[in-house]
C-alpha cells in the first residue's frame, strides 16, 4: 500500500507545514479555501432555518452543529492568527468574509435568536484568530481581524461593516439564550464563559497555550471591547459601548485584566504594541480616552 504522508497529516499539522514557508502560500490558500467550503456547506441555511420558535434544546443542538462543522477551520484560523505573516492577511480574513457573504435578509415567521445565531461562526472565527494573535503578541493580525470589512445584509445596500461591530451587535441579542445553558444561568457574561471553555482544548491542540490561555482570552476580550468602543464613540452615537466579556466582572472578583491593560498602555505610551499596530487609530491618547470612558461604564454595571 502506498504511503500517503499528506493524508496522514492532521489539519493542524498540515496547516503548520504550509504556514512555515512563504513559497507554500498558494497551497495554503487552497487548503484554507477547501476547509472554508466544507464548513460553509455543513452550515448551509437549509440546515439552520430562521423560521420557527425558540427552544433551549434546539439552541444547544444548533450550537453543537456549528461548532462541529467549523472545528477544522477554527484550528486553522488560530494558526493564522498566531503565525500569520503580512502575506497571509487575505487568508486570515477569507473565512469570516465568506461566511458573512452568504448572509441574506430572511422573511416569514422569523425567530430573532436563530437569525442572530447565523453570526455564530463569525464570532468563533474572530475569537480563535484573536486570542491566538494576542498570545503571539501579533497585534497587527488582531487589528486586521477586528477591522475586517464584511458584508452585512442589515445595512443599507448591503454596505460593509467591521467584523467586530457585526459580531458584537448580533451576539448581544443571544445573552439570554446562553443563560439558559446548564451552569451558565447565574453568570453575568454567559456567552464569554461558554466560549472560554469551548475554545480552550481547540487552541491548546493547535498552540498549546497552557496556563496562559485564560489571560490571553481576557486580554483579547478587553481589546475587542475597547476597539469596538473606539468605533462607536460618544462623538458619533452619544454613548460608548463594547461587548463586556468576563473581564467586566473579574475587575472586582478575580484579577484585573481591564485595569492591567489600562496601566500597561499608560506606562508604555505610544510604544504600547496594540497602539503601534494601529488599534485605536494608532493613538495612545485615543486609547486613554476610550478606556477611561469605558471604565466608568464598567463601574456602573454593579457586578460586584
Amino acid at each position: 500500500m502506498p504511503d500517503d504522508s499528506e493524508e496522514k497529516l492532521t489539519t493542524v499539522g498540515k496547516a503548520k507545514e504550509l504556514l512555515a514557508e512563504e513559497r507554500l502560500k498558494i497551497k495554503l490558500h487552497d487548503f484554507v479555501l477547501q476547509k472554508t467550503r466544507e464548513a460553509l456547506s455543513a452550515t448551509a441555511d437549509d440546515y439552520f432555518p430562521v423560521q420557527g420558535n425558540w427552544s433551549k434544546d434546539e439552541f444547544v443542538d444548533r450550537l453543537k452543529k456549528y461548532e462541529s462543522a467549523t472545528s477544522d477551520l477554527l484550528q486553522i484560523q488560530s494558526l493564522l492568527g498566531y503565525w500569520g505573516e503580512p502575506y497571509h492577511r487575505s487568508l486570515l480574513l477569507v473565512a469570516p468574509q465568506r461566511f458573512a457573504g452568504r448572509l441574506r435578509i430572511a422573511g416569514g415567521h422569523i425567530c430573532s435568536a436563530w437569525l442572530s445565531l447565523r453570526y455564530y461562526p463569525l464570532l468563533l472565527l474572530l475569537y480563535c484568530g484573536g486570542v491566538a494573535a494576542v498570545a503571539a503578541k501579533r497585534y497587527d493580525n488582531l487589528r486586521d481581524l477586528l477591522l475586517a470589512p464584511i458584508r452585512d445584509p442589515e445595512q443599507p445596500q448591503d454596505q460593509s461593516v467591521f467584523l467586530l461591530r457585526s459580531t458584537a451587535q448580533q451576539t448581544k441579542t443571544l445573552t439570554d439564550a446562553f443563560k439558559s445553558l446548564a451552569g451558565h444561568e447565574r453568570q453575568y457574561t454567559p456567552r464569554s464563559e461558554y466560549l472560554l471553555k469551548l475554545l480552550q482544548p481547540l487552541l491548546d491542540d493547535a498552540l498549546f497555550l497552557g496556563t496562559d490561555y485564560e489571560a490571553c482570552f481576557d486580554r483579547f476580550e478587553v481589546l475587542y471591547a475597547l476597539e469596538h468602543a473606539h468605533h462607536n464613540s460618544l462623538e458619533q452615537f452619544g454613548r460608548i459601548w463594547g461587548p463586556p466579556g468576563r473581564f467586566a466582572w473579574k475587575e472586582y472578583e478575580s484579577g484585573r485584566p481591564f485595569n492591567d491593560a489600562l496601566q500597561e498602555g499608560e506606562r508604555e505610551g505610544s510604544s504600547w504594541p496594540p497602539v503601534k499596530a494601529g488599534l485605536f487609530g494608532g493613538s495612545i491618547d485615543r486609547f486613554k480616552e476610550v478606556a477611561s470612558a469605558y471604565g466608568q461604564k464598567l463601574a456602573q454595571l454593579g457586578w460586584y
